[in-house]
Parts: structure tokens; C-alpha cells; sequence
């Protein structure tokens, strides 16, 4: 992607310095807003999912299907 002129490889770095509540929060947020069909995670759920994406390379999936923004799917 490039921005001003400036190209960027589209990587979101690492949240390690967020809390699952915090994540859960923001995922919540997402879940609720600009037209998405709502819904919430909880701090554990983010916990899980944070988990199982260790050591992962970034830019891989949260979600668990294609046809919801849940990741409870």
C-alpha cells in the first residue's frame, strides 16, 4: 500500500503491550460499528485467540470462518 508517497507492506506489528481485556474491547468495538452485525468477545476469548496465534507470522487469520466477523465461529 502506499501512502503519501511512502510505501507500506500492510503488517499490523504485534499488540503485546494490550491486555486481553483491552483487545476484547477493540474487537468488541469492530464487532459493533461501521455496519457489522455485532456481537462481543470477552477477555478470555481474546486470551485463547492471542494463544493460539504465538509464534504465528503476522498476518495470519483470527477469524474462523469467511461468513461472520465472530471470532467464535
Amino acid at each position: 500500500m502506499k501512502v503519501n508517497g511512502q510505501d507500506y507492506n500492510s503488517n499490523m506489528p504485534p499488540m503485546s503491550q494490550l491486555t486481553d481485556d483491552e483487545v476484547a474491547n477493540i474487537a468488541t468495538y469492530v464487532l459493533n460499528s461501521w455496519g457489522n452485525p455485532g456481537g462481543r468477545v470477552t477477555s478470555a476469548e481474546a486470551a485463547q485467540i492471542r494463544q493460539g496465534q504465538a509464534g504465528q507470522r503476522l498476518g495470519g487469520p483470527l477469524m474462523r470462518c469467511a461468513g461472520c466477523c465472530s471470532p467464535r465461529c
